[in-house]
């Protein structure tokens, strides 16, 4: 764990999470780029705010997009039972997050939807 993490831990030491949630720091999102389209008007002089649906014509140009991987790892801040120590790097579904908004930098996720549990870093 890095500082950062310790320090969450540290203020999640009072909380007890129940009915199998988790309390995890979610490390920097793992992204990948891939190609995407971009429609905007074919006459640079039209604001995009004016286009008219079927009646503006249009042009599409390829840009490159920035996409999260489904799966992302995170830190065990608190575990409502033994199956997780604090400090542990687990992979996750990324939908399965929801943010603590009691402690900032802090989510919950539901014990089952850890679908991994790492023994060294990734």
């Amino acid at each position: 764990m890095n500082k950062t993490q310790t320090r969450l831990a540290d203020k999640c030491v009072n909380i007890e999470p129940v009915q199998g949630d988790v309390l995890i720091a979610v490390n920097r999102l793992r992204t990948y780029k891939e190609l995407g389209h971009k429609a905007s008007p074919a006459d640079p002089e039209v604001d995009p705010k004016d286009v008219v649906p079927g009646e503006t014509e249009m042009k599409l140009e390829a840009t490159e997009i920035q996409v999260n991987y489904r799966y992302q790892t995170g830190v065990v801040l608190k575990a409502s039972d033994d199956t997780f120590k604090v400090g542990d790097t687990v992979i996750f579904e990324l939908g399965a997050v929801k943010e603590f908004d009691y402690i900032k930098g802090v989510s919950i996720i539901p014990k089952f939807m850890i679908k991994f549990k790492v023994n060294e870093g990734i």
